[in-house]
């Protein structure tokens, strides 16, 4: 006997001595030893000795090849007894299987029970499972794939993302989507660099619906595909998808497309509602939007439809346009020499859209020597203000088109052009806000309120950060927010880019905001802050960041939120700023707050959620260059003509683009069908942003409106005075301006700030004790009453929200019934405070 033949024979009696057996046990013996001990030993369970086990998967690989040898021995005295006919291969072919079916059932029964992650008795079962995929045998391939990543984690061997990969391609032969792309993001965490389960994974997002996580997944991997010659395989895979996905996205998504004007797109403004909606749903209300470009055409579209109701050219090169707040369809254009015209449209609600010019004025105050640069409209959109290029200001009254004030330039006024305008929120014509290329902002008294003659400069904001470049009131009114840029002055020496917040009561700063290493492109309120006043802002450096604004004089704030993900790369340099190829040029927050629609000098149009940042829609909207205008509908719309509104109609989105082209968008709602996380609709956040919002606006709404589309921060720690509720007018805190009562809106628009209000002896206590609602009294006691009736409440509330035991959907019900009381309590502190402060009691 040969020293090969002994040495085979003494490793064969040590594998049956291995499984506890003796020489010469059958095969059903050694597979139920090996099944016994396999699990005795196996290293996930109590006990377990990787040793021990690997050893026991030798001894049963040993004794099954002997197994196998005689097999393979019996087939071929079969063969030569039958010939080697169909007869021979068949049996050959059925053997084979019944060894195949054998190890795998063997495979799978070793832990069947516990965990679910199957054994192997050897490396083989891959290739096994290969051969099962290549029958068309996808679920025993599955079954052979999940037992050999079993063996791999016990044996160490580092198969994992080949495994991963090829169960998911089985399980993408299943249609079992969600299963392919959880084990391709197996897979990428074993082997990121490695293209195969990247373009499975991107195949299942398709297949689930989740459009723009494929397309953001194909991007990544083409960039780096393309950046390394190893992977030039791979690349025609991914960009096909890509150009697969985004196809997709622009038949499903893209409502309508107009080429709209000749040369980039200058203004877009979207139409604001006049119709209400009511509980239950409602018809769809038409919407409408206007643009201008670079052609000088003004143009107005229906929206979903796309359709052209509107064109006229413009006598001059225009750059402003803006909509009355009102909804009643005046349009006001501006621009060159001195340009500045009111249009007045008839439009249909409901309907056919259709749009007829009821009228159009010329609005005169400028001279041709200047250009307009900056409009807007006071909330009621009965006066309209335009800035201009040499720091002049003029007020109009829009329903007689007659010039009403004129602010010259000069002295103690702007001396270059004026960048931004705003009305005050709540007093409307009474104040106005500007900034400058000068570096200053202004406000300025409107009818001589607090100033000798109307057109006074009130305060002048001022603090060395650059020029401001945007302006915008807090909804309540107390706060200015400024928007500076250091490189928008001439000779710029370095970057600096604030928000500086000033008080509109007694123009001091409160607060600074820094962290924009770019230019501020766009800043957005969110229109239901909660108990926080939110906004985001858009940068050069193409980083989104949210804001919570407040009042206290602390100092630099930081930003509550970043999202950095979409930056890019360095594209070039505005003087002293970068900007990047990711750009933000654009943000908007959606009507109800739940969404950000974000435009970028890349060519994209994303849509954010308000609440984490994180991107939940994405589109190459352009591939002419950037996008540069971005607006919401009013409303949900439906797609279907007479189909009442519901929570799953749509929003639609608009954009304009350097190609002078239009372009209308869908954004689904509750039926989120680019999204393929289930656990989106059961996940909310409960400390810091429950769904709350003005119930007023909630009743009359129901039945449209979901979570997705009204997200608000709270905060009981907030303090009140810096609470900016955008539905103050709806428990009449304000009164309403008129000659006569200049004392009773000036102390209520002050309400409780502290250390903003006038003196008491400006103001007469009997004209504020007539806000006071009927069973409410200017005292001490009443409003201790009050306090201690809020501090209840919050502490009742901070309670409920530190029980784990309660379920989030609880919460967020406790939630919105906490801010309905606190809400009209807090509305009659306010009250009862500036009684209390007007007759001299609080200091």
């Amino acid at each position: 006997m040969s020293d090969n033949r002994r040495r085979a024979r003494r490793a064969l009696a040590s594998a049956f001595s291995a499984l506890r057996l003796d020489v010469g046990a059958s095969e059903r013996d050694v597979k139920a030893a090996y099944k016994t001990l396999a699990r005795a030993h196996h290293p996930d369970k109590p006990g377990g000795d990787v040793e021990a086990f690997r050893a026991i998967q030798r001894a049963y690989e040993t004794i099954t090849t002997k197994f196998e040898r005689e097999r393979a021995a019996l087939a071929t005295m079969g063969t030569a007894a039958f010939g080697s006919g169909t007869r021979g291969d068949e049996t050959r072919e059925r053997d084979a299987r019944r060894r195949d079916e054998v190890e795998v059932e063997v495979a799978l029964e070793i832990r069947q029970g516990e965990d679910g992650a199957s054994i192997t008795m050897g490396g083989d079962l891959k290739a096994i499972g290969d051969a099962r995929y290549e029958a068309g045998e996808y679920e025993k391939a599955i079954e052979c794939y999940t037992a050999a990543a079993a063996y791999a984690k016990v044996d160490g061997t580092a198969e994992y993302a080949e495994l991963y990969h090829a169960r998911g391609m089985a399980y993408a032969k299943l249609d079992r989507w969600r299963e392919a792309c959880d084990d391709a993001d197996r897979a990428i965490g074993v082997r990121a660099l490695w293209f195969p389960p990247w373009i499975l994974k991107g195949r299942a997002l398709e297949a689930l619906g989740a459009w723009s996580r494929a397309a953001e997944l194909y991007r990544e991997c083409v960039d780096r595909a393309t950046s390394s010659d190893d992977d030039e395989e791979f690349s025609s895979v991914l960009i096909g998808g890509l150009a697969r996905v985004e196809a997709k996205m622009l038949r499903e998504d893209r409502v309508a497309s107009m080429q709209a004007h000749r040369g980039p797109v200058i203004g877009l403004a979207m139409k604001p509602s006049s119709t209400n909606i009511e509980r239950g749903g409602a018809e769809t209300t038409n919407a409408y939007v206007a643009t201008i470009g670079e052609d000088n055409n003004l143009k107005l579209f229906s929206v979903p439809q796309g359709e052209c109701l509107y064109s006229t050219k413009l006598p001059h090169a225009v750059s402003e346009l803006k909509w009355s707040p009102e909804g009643d369809g005046e349009l006001v254009v501006a621009g060159v020499n001195g340009f500045v015209s009111i249009w007045t449209f008839n439009l249909t609600e409901r309907g056919a859209p259709s749009a007829s010019v009821a009228s159009t004025n010329a609005l005169v105050g400028f001279s041709q020597s200047v250009n307009v640069t900056a409009i807007d409209f006071d909330r009621t959109g009965e006066f309209v203000a335009a800035g201009a290029s040499d720091g002049s200001i003029c007020v109009w009254d829009v329903a007689h088109a007659t010039l009403e004030l004129v602010i010259p330039a000069g002295l103690n006024a702007h001396k270059r052009e004026i960048t931004c305008l705003a009305f005050h929120p709540t007093r409307g014509r009474a104040q106005l806000t500007s900034g400058s290329l000068d570096g200053d902002g202004r406000v300025w008294d409107l009818v001589a309120e607090a100033t000798e003659t109307a057109g006074e400069c009130l305060h002048t904001l001022r603090w060395k950060s650059g020029a401001i470049i945007d302006v915008n009131y807090l909804s309540c009114g107390r706060l200015v927010v400024t928007s500076t840029a250091m490189s928008a002055l001439k000779g710029a020496s370095r970057s600096l880019n604030r928000l500086l917040v000033w008080s509109s009561v007694s123009g001091r700063l409160c607060k600074w905001y820094d962290a924009h290493s770019s230019r501020i492109s766009s800043f957005s309120w969110h229109p239901h802050p909660g108990s926080r006043n939110v906004a985001v802002t858009g940068c050069d450096d193409g980083v989104l960041r949210v804001w919570s604004i407040r009042a206290s004089p602390s100092g630099a704030g930081k930003p509550l939120l970043e999202n950095s993900d979409h930056s890019g790369v360095i594209a070039t340099m505005r003087g002293v700023d970068v900007v990047r190829s990711g750009a933000v040029v654009k943000v908007a927050h959606s009507p109800m707050g739940g969404l950000v629609a974000v435009v970028t000098r890349d060519g994209f149009l994303r849509v954010h959620d308000s609440d984490t940042l994180e991107a939940t829609s994405s589109w190459r909207a352009s591939g002419d260059g950037a996008v540069t205008h971005v607006a919401w509908s009013p409303t949900p719309i439906s797609l279907r003509s007479g189909e009442r509104l519901t929570a799953a109609s749509p929003w639609m989105v608009v954009i304009g683009d350097e190609g002078g082209r239009v372009s209308v968008w869908r954004v689904a709602r509750s039926t989120h069908d680019d999204s393929d996380d289930d656990e989106d609709d059961e996940v909310e956040q409960t400390e810091h942003n429950e769904v709350d919002v003005d119930q007023t606006a909630n009743r009359s709404l129901g039945g449209v409106y979901t979570s997705r589309d009204v997200k608000t921060w709270w905060d009981e720690k907030e303090n009140t005075s810096e609470v900016a509720p955008s539905w103050t007018g709806v428990h009449g805190t304000y009164l309403g301006a008129s000659a006569g009562d200049k004392p009773i809106y000036k102390a209520l628009t002050l309400g409780e700030a502290p250390g903003q209000v006038y003196d008491p002896s400006r103001r007469s206590a009997t004209y504020v004790d007539l806000s006071l609602r009927d069973g409410e009294t200017a005292s001490s006691e009443a409003y201790d009453a009050i306090e201690t009736k809020i501090s209840e409440l919050q502490s009742a509330r901070a309670e409920y929200m530190r029980d784990d035991s309660t379920s989030s959907e609880d919460k967020r019900a406790y939630s919105a019934r906490f801010a309905a009381e606190m809400e009209p309590l807090r509305a009659a502190r306010a009250r009862v405070y500036a009684a209390l402060r007007a007759r001299g009691e609080f200091s």
